[in-house]
Parts: C-alpha cells; sequence; structure tokens
C-alpha cells in the first residue's frame, strides 16, 4: 500500500535550496525532546506519550492510540534499512486494518534518505513489498470496480491484472510525516500486479480528496532481515523464522513426514465436508453464459457465522476456462464477500477447484459468477460450446 502524499517528502522538488540540519523541539504535553528530520515535514507524534503536533499550525492534538507493541511492529523510529548500500531511516510508521478485523493488518514504515527521499515498507502477514509514489496513472474509468483478473494499462504502456480492492482504516500512527494523519481515518485501494512480471506491483489509493498512485515490488523476508538486521517471521503454509537453528538432518526426515501427513489430513477435511456436509445447492451452467455475468439459484444458510464450501467443476480445458470470479449476494442484493476459483491449480486436478468462504449470518443467499481465461482474459465463447460448469455449495 502507497503512502497519502509521501511525494511531497522527496528533496529535491521545486527550486534548489540549502541542505536541511534536523531540528529539535520539546513536546508541549510532557516535555520530551523531539526531532524534525525535514523541513517538509507536517505531523510529529511524541514517542512518549503519543502527542501529535502539527507543525503547519502549531497546533496539539491527542491521538487516543493504543500502544505500538500491541502490533508487533518489527521496526522502531530511527532503526536503519539499507538499500543499494544506502542508509534510510524509519522516520514514521502507520498501521491500517481493513473491516475492523486486527488480523487484517498492514503496517507501513516510511524510510527517509536526506538525499535520495524516501519510499515505503509494507508488511502483511509476514509478506513484504517496498513501493514508492509514482505519476503514471491507469487508462481506467473507476479502478475501484474492476473484477478480479480484469487487466487494465497505464500510460506508460504497461499492462497491469487488478486483484484486491477495499478500504482502510488507520488505528495507529507515530513518528514524522509530511501530511496530518489521525487515527481512524480511511483509504481506499484497488491493487495491481505486473501482466508480465507479477513481482511487480501497482496500487491506486483514494484518499478522498485525491488520488494517489505508487509502483512497488515484492521482497522476500530474508532480503528484509538483511536489510535491517532484525529477525523477520515468514508466514506461509509452514510457519518459521529467520536465522532460527538449523534442523539436525536426523529429524529433517521426521519433520517432512509430519508436514506431509497435515497436509493430507488438511485435504481429507476439505473434502470431507465438501462431500458430506449439507448440500445447499447444485447448478449446472452453459460455459458460454460465463462470458457475462450469470447468477445462481438461491440457497439458504441456516446458521450466523457457518464455513461454507463452494466447488467448482468444468468440462472445459482449463486453459479455455481458467478462473471462475464470484461473489456472495446477500438477501439485501449486496456482495458481502469475492472471491475466485482457480481451475487450473485447484484442489482435485485441472477442471477442479475448492473454496471456503464464512457467511456472518443466517439468510438467503446467491452467487454471481463470470469466467475468465487466457492472457487477455476473455471467454472464446466458440470453443466452449457443449461444455459445462457445475457448481456445488
Amino acid at each position: 500500500m502507497s503512502g497519502i502524499g509521501s511525494g511531497r517528502f522527496a528533496p529535491g522538488e521545486g527550486r534548489p535550496r540549502p541542505r536541511f540540519r534536523p531540528k529539535s523541539l520539546s513536546c508541549k504535553q510532557c516535555g520530551a525532546g523531539l526531532e524534525i528530520k525535514d523541513e517538509r515535514a507536517e505531523l510529529v507524534v511524541c514517542a512518549y506519550c503519543g502527542t501529535h503536533l502539527q507543525l503547519d499550525r502549531e497546533e496539539l492534538v491527542v491521538l487516543g492510540k493504543g500502544p505500538a507493541n500491541q502490533w508487533n511492529l518489527l521496526l522502531e523510529i530511527g532503526d536503519s534499512y539499507r538499500k543499494d548500500g544506502i542508509r534510510y531511516e524509519v522516520v514514521a510508521r502507520m498501521v491500517f486494518i481493513e473491516d475492523g478485523d486486527p488480523e487484517e493488518c498492514t503496517t507501513q514504515y516510511l524510510l527517509y534518505n536526506p538525499s535520495r527521499g524516501t519510499f515505503w515498507l509494507d508488511e502483511y502477514r509476514g509478506e513484504y513489498s517496498v513501493s514508492w509514489p509514482a505519476h503514471v496513472m491507469l487508462k481506467c474509468d473507476d479502478p475501484f470496480r474492476l473484477l478480479f483478473g480484469e487487466e487494465a494499462r497505464t500510460y506508460d504502456g504497461k499492462w497491469w491484472r487488478f486483484v484486491e480492492s477495499g478500504e482502510y482504516e488507520l488505528v495507529y500512527v507515530d513518528g514524522a510525516l509530511p501530511w496530518v494523519a489521525r487515527v481512524g481515518d480511511r483509504s481506499r485501494y484497488a491493487e495491481f500486479i505486473g501482466l508480465d512480471d507479477p513481482a511487480e506491483q501497482y496500487e491506486v489509493q483514494d484518499t478522498g480528496e485525491e488520488l494517489e498512485v505508487a509502483i512497488g515490488r515484492e521482497v522476500s523476508p530474508s532480503d528484509v532481515a538483511a536489510a535491517t538486521g532484525k529477525q523477520v517471521e515468514e508466514v506461509g503454509e509452514e510457519e518459521f523464522f529467520l536465522a532460527r537453528p538449523p534442523v539436525p538432518r536426523s529429524q529433517y526426515r521426521f519433520v517432512v513426514a509430519v508436514s506431509l501427513v497435515c497436509a493430507l489430513i488438511n485435504i481429507a477435511l476439505i473434502l470431507h465436508a465438501l462431500f458430506s456436509g449439507k448440500v445447499l445447492l447444485e447448478q449446472s451452467f452453459e460455459t458460454e453464459q460465463l462470458s457475462a455475468d450469470v447468477s445462481s439459484r438461491p440457497f439458504h444458510v441456516a446458521g450466523d457465522e457457518t464455513a461454507v464450501e463452494v466447488g467448482f467443476e468444468s468440462s472445459a480445458s482449463p486453459d479455455r476456462l481458467r478462473y471462475v470470479l464470484a461473489a456472495l449476494v446477500s438477501p439485501e442484493d449486496v456482495a458481502v464477500d469475492i472471491f475466485h476459483a482457480d481451475l487450473l491449480m485447484g484442489l482435485g486436478g485441472p477442471g477442479k477447484a475448492v473454496v471456503e468462504i464464512g457467511v456472518k449470518r443466517a439468510g438467503r443467499y446467491r452467487l454471481l459468477l463470470h469466467g475468465l481465461s487466457g492472457r487477455r482474459m476473455e471467454l472464446n465463447t466458440d470453443k466452449l460450446r457443449g461444455t459445462e460448469l457445475r457448481i456445488r455449495v
């Protein structure tokens, strides 16, 4: 995720000016010393009492934020991050959550070098990326309304694939920022990956006042550990910590065997839930129909907080029908969950996929479906005649 207004922090914009020397001031609330590292800073948050000093109006506002350690932040204000042999310093930290869920937490660190400007280090569930403000816009009317897998081109000719959109809420901030930020601020985002290089990222962010864009790239946890000198946690199907003691060879076979058994148990549980649970809906569609949005018959979910398995099985080859985009539509005709099934890489082999979704409250729901295939993602209906997609809820 890109930072709001972060381009204003970069030195060298506009007329040349002499090098800025860090200035010190005291917090008016607790008296602690604060240091301003850049003349463009508009906000400084006291690390001791959490008071927020808005520099452009010399106005103090108490944020009312919780302690930083509740968010398990990797880096402290003033920590180093070395990139291409250059030392950058952490000058601000921000934590965002989505849908009011602390588990859906994204942390941003603003990294600053007085000669090189700034960039962002982002972390979400053990996945890291770096990003920079950009000025190349999408040739797209509304990036926030795209469906998973749809493609859009920026004005420099690059193609990007849409993967996700949502809304973040700021729940923690400290350090010095080039704009004023308060807990409770919200922003919408739309994320894309490179069509030719999926590690490349592009993001559009709507702050309510303007659109900001950023271009970034994934970085591995080991790269972050090397750049920061910190022990970094990587989260995947098997959680582990970098720089932990190596597993002795005598234990290695046992660890592999346990991992394989756990994987088989997980697959068995999913298949058991799919085929032995209560069947809510079974329906087939001619694959040609999926070139446009198509709705399933309604089905009833009896209880609150229910896990629902949606199985997909296609008689078309996966190179002709690769993805099925799906939206769970509530009784109020609102899409409450959007997900996709990959019919090439899904559970059960080519042409099959199983997706688990959570339904928060009982009610009468339906699925809205759309098919995608090929590099350009449009379905070739001529090659899909006589094939069908079967869904089982």
